[in-house]
This record gives structure tokens, C-alpha cells and sequence, in this order.
């Protein structure tokens, strides 16, 4: 029989409402505590898959590093890279016992190091395949160009790039450069204290906490205590203390907020080693001189070196291919120290018993103040069957350092055999006597610093291109825009 249906009648819909800024955020909260939880469920349970492990290298070999930190100007893996780079992971600094960027150096091939001569600061000077490298070390990409001592134990790798680095890091880099990269907030709640107990009264404690607040926040905090002598050397002390604290925000997945701030003090006796015996070539205590002889004066001689630098950062992920990066950073170092160069050395007897120094003071009082500004955009394109990741940048900073010295070393001591210009001849140099000297003043400045300023403008473009991971060309041009001027208490000099 006929069967008679009737027309679908069209039902009204609801109008589309659009999720609120609130919502959104919430929606992306919960997206992102979903993906930590699933990281964290399918995680390896070895070492390497531990919470505070060093996001630059390989999860299952920690001491395999893949990135270095200045991923848009090097994105390609180290393997991949056409520079020669030494990256030493936070593994490796720790099963080398290296708590300072000096003992790197002293092991790194290329790298070589300055101890005060010639009335050069005491402190981290580098040369980097001959060339002076004291101000090419970067803090997270940005120029540190403090003479101090520095500490590793806010520091989750070390990058040494070795060769002609302009384009990446700018003016004076003809030998290479050093970027510490410290350590930074974390998705992964962890609590980690480290102690070390050793010989010549060593005793040094580290902490390091992550704590995630919420899903949009998360916090990382450390600290540092040591107090020791120095193995193999009488008389030398290197106490340390110092403090990290590191926030990371995202409130949402394409913006990143970051924040750094690091305070480290060191202070001791300082060691400006031993003299070098010509006739046979190598150091006096090669020769019959005890290795563990200390030439200053514990009366006088000290060093203080602090350090305080804060970062902030903004990373806004525009989409896919386009990222643009913000960093400020300010900072201000002290290098304060009298010490004493043993120089000169009278070895003609052949008999050491009767060989002697000239105990050479040294001294310096310097203050480092920089502000910065980085801001780089990168862009990832494909041209062909090339892809491409290209950087540019542009970046100012202004320094001001000042320079003074201790006055009055003469007037401290009387008689023979000191010399007008505060230094002690004859000191024996098998067993040094005057190490234990009294009579020295309260030390006071010159007060007529030396003060340098230095502005810096610099714009560049670096591009990495990629031929189907067959032929990977890197490449990048820079211009670097600076004025200095110099002055004390009666000249000035720009």
C-alpha cells in the first residue's frame, strides 16, 4: 500500500558561543598536566631518565649532548653542525669533580689559561687557541664580560666554541667563545643534596629543588656552601657560597616567561702559583722545589670575588614557523684582591736550597655593570627541497667597569731587602720566610679608578640551510656598532 512520509522539518541550532580567555587557559592547563603525566608514566626508569637530567643531551646518554643551547643560530644536532664545538654536559662536570670554569679550561684541548701575569687580573682568563678569550664568555647567550671566578654549580652545561665566532657571538670572538648555560626551571618536581667530604678539610654541600605550583608555573631553587683548602698547596683557602632561583610561566602553549637570577661569593687566599726554572725548562717544583711552597703573606693577601646577573626572558610562538625570543639581563660583579706573583727567580747555584724569589705585589679592585637587551626572530621555511632556519637579531648592552688598585705596600713594611714598589726580594724559594710577616697596615685604595664605558649596538642574520640531511650549510653575517671612552679623576678618552 501507498505509504505517505512527511518532510524533515529543519530544527533550529544554537548560536556558537566562544570559549572565554578563562577557559581557554584552563583548556591548555589540562592539556599540558595531561602530557607531563603521560611523559612522566612512559619515562625510562634508568639514571638517565632522571627528573633534573640536562635537556640539551640524549635522555638514554647524558653524556651525549645533541643541542647546544643557541638552538636558532645552531638548530641543526652537534653532529650536524660545521663548527667545532666541546660541549661538557652537567654529568660530565660532575664525574670530573669540576666545581669551577676555570678547572674546565685547565682539561679542555685549545683552551689554555692566565694566572695574574704581567699585572693582568687573577681570574678567569682564557685563551682560546692563542687568542685573549677574557671577554668572550657568555651567560645564556649573552656577553659576561666580568674577569671573576666562576662557579658551576648553577650551571647545566658548558659550550666551547673553538675558531672565528663572530657572526654568532660578535665582536673581539677571533680565537672562540665560552657560554655557560645555567639551569633552568622544570615540569618535574625533584629534590636533589649533594655532599662532598675530602682531604685538606674539604667540606662543600649543594642543593637543587623543582617544584611545579601549578600546571602554568613551576619553580627551581639552589644553594651552595664549601669550605676547603686546596690539595697540594700550603696555605690556600677556596670558600664558596652561593644561591640560584629560576621561575619558568606559560600561560599558554605559544608563550614561555623565564627568569634567572644567580649570587655566588667567593673568598680566600689566592695562588699565583710557582716560578719557572729556565735552565731545565720546567716549573721549580720539577727541579727539587716542594710543590706545596706558598709564596704570599697570610697578613696581607686576600681575595673576594662576587657575582650577581638576573635574566628575563619571553618567547612568543607566533605559529610553526615563526618564534620571536626576548632577553634582558642586568648584572654586577666585584674582583677584590691583594696577592703575590713569586717572579724573577735566581737559580744559578746548583744547589735549590739556595735559590730565591722576588715576591711581586699584586692587587686589583674592579667593578663590572652591564645591562643587555637580545631579541632574535626565527624563521623556518622550506625553498625547494632546502629547508631553512634563519635567525635575526638585534642586540645592545652597555658596561662599565672600573678599575683601582691598593696603594701603600711600601709604607706596610720597613727595611731591607723591600723595595719602594712593595715587593720582598730574596725569598727562598725552598722554604719561603716570610709567609708568616706582621706589620702590615690596614691596605687602602688609590682612589683614582680607572673607569671604562662601552656601548654596543649589533644587528645580525644567521641561516642554517638543509639539503634532505645531505648537505647542511651554516652561514651568518653581523655588524657590531660600539663606542668606548675611559677616564679617572683628571682624564677623559673617547
Amino acid at each position: 500500500p501507498p505509504v505517505t512520509v512527511d518532510a524533515p522539518v529543519e530544527r533550529p541550532r544554537p548560536a556558537a558561543s566562544k570559549p572565554s580567555p578563562e577557559q581557554v587557559r584552563a583548556r591548555n592547563a589540562l592539556r599540558r598536566a595531561a602530557q607531563r603525566q603521560q611523559a612522566q608514566q612512559t619515562a625510562p626508569t634508568t639514571p638517565s631518565g632522571a627528573p633534573d637530567g640536562n635537556p640539551y643531551a640524549d635522555p638514554a646518554a647524558p653524556y651525549k649532548v645533541d643541542h647546544v643551547q643557541a638552538s636558532g643560530k645552531f638548530p641543526e644536532k652537534m653532529l650536524n653542525t660545521p663548527k667545532t664545538i666541546t660541549v661538557l654536559s652537567k654529568e660530565v662536570l660532575e664525574d670530573k669533580n669540576a666545581t669551577t670554569l676555570k678547572e674546565i679550561g685547565r682539561s679542555t684541548a685549545g683552551v689554555t689559561l692566565g694566572s695574574g701575569e704581567g699585572g693582568n687580573a687573577f681570574g678567569d682568563r682564557f685563551f682560546i687557541r692563542g687568542f685573549d678569550a677574557r671577554n668572550d664568555v657568555f651567560i645564556d647567550g649573552i656577553r659576561d664580560p666580568a674577569v671573576s671566578i666562576r662557579e658551576n654549580f648553577f650551571t647545566e652545561q658548558i659550550e666551547i666554541l673553538r675558531g672565528p665566532a663572530s657572526s654568532y657571538a660578535g665582536r673581539g670572538t677571533a680565537g672562540g667563545a665560552i657560554n655557560i648555560v645555567t639551569k633552568q626551571a622544570g615540569d618535574v618536581n625533584f629534590k636533589r643534596v649533594d655532599s662532598e667530604f675530602g682531604t685538606d678539610m674539604t667540606k662543600r654541600v649543594t642543593l637543587d629543588v623543582n617544584q611545579v605550583i601549578d600546571p602554568t608555573f613551576s619553580v627551581r631553587t639552589g644553594g651552595l656552601f664549601q669550605d676547603a683548602n686546596v690539595a697540594g698547596r700550603d696555605h690556600v683557602t677556596d670558600n664558596r657560597w652561593g644561591s640560584f632561583i629560576s621561575t619558568k610561566y606559560t600561560p599558554t602553549n605559544d608563550i614561555k616567561i623565564t627568569t634567572n637570577y644567580v649570587h655566588t661569593d667567593l673568598s680566600g687566599y689566592p695562588d699565583f702559583g710557582v716560578p719557572y726554572y729556565k735552565q731545565g725548562n720546567v716549573p721549580v717544583t720539577s727541579a727539587g722545589i716542594p710543590r706545596g711552597n706558598w709564596y704570599g703573606f697570610l697578613n696581607r693577601d686576600f681575595q673576594t670575588a662576587r657575582q650577581d646577573f638576573g635574566t628575563g626572558t619571553i618567547e612568543y610562538k607566533v605559529n610553526e614557523a615563526i618564534t620571536l625570543t626576548s632577553k634582558v639581563r642586568g648584572e654586577h660583579s666585584l674582583l677584590n684582591y691583594i696577592g703575590t706573583l713569586p717572579q724573577n727567580p735566581i737559580t744559578t747555584s746548583p744547589n735549590p736550597l739556595l735559590w730565591t724569589t722576588t715576591a711581586s705585589a699584586q692587587s686589583r679592585y674592579q667593578n663590572v655593570d652591564v645591562w643587555a637587551n637580545q631579541n632574535e626572530a626565527t624563521f623556518k621555511l622550506d625553498t625547494g627541497g632546502v629547508k631553512h632556519t634563519a635567525v635575526f637579531g638585534v642586540e645592545y648592552s652597555n658596561e662599565n667597569i672600573s678599575i683601582d688598585r691598593y696603594a701603600g705596600l711600601a709604607s706596610e713594611l720597613a727595611g731591607s731587602p723591600f723595595t719602594s714598589n712593595g715587593a720582598i726580594s730574596g725569598v727562598n724559594l725552598y722554604s719561603p720566610q716570610y709567609t708568616n710577616l706582621s706589620g702590615f697596615g690596614t691596605p687602602s685604595l688609590v682612589g683614582n679608578p680607572t673607569r671604562y664605558g662601552v656601548n654596543t649596538s649589533s644587528v645580525y642574520v644567521m641561516d642554517t640551510a638543509n639539503w634532505q640531511d645531505t648537505i647542511i650549510v651554516n652561514g651568518g653575517v653581523r655588524y657590531d656598532g660600539y663606542s668606548q671612552s675611559a677616564s679617572n679623576n683628571t682624564n677623559f678618552v673617547k
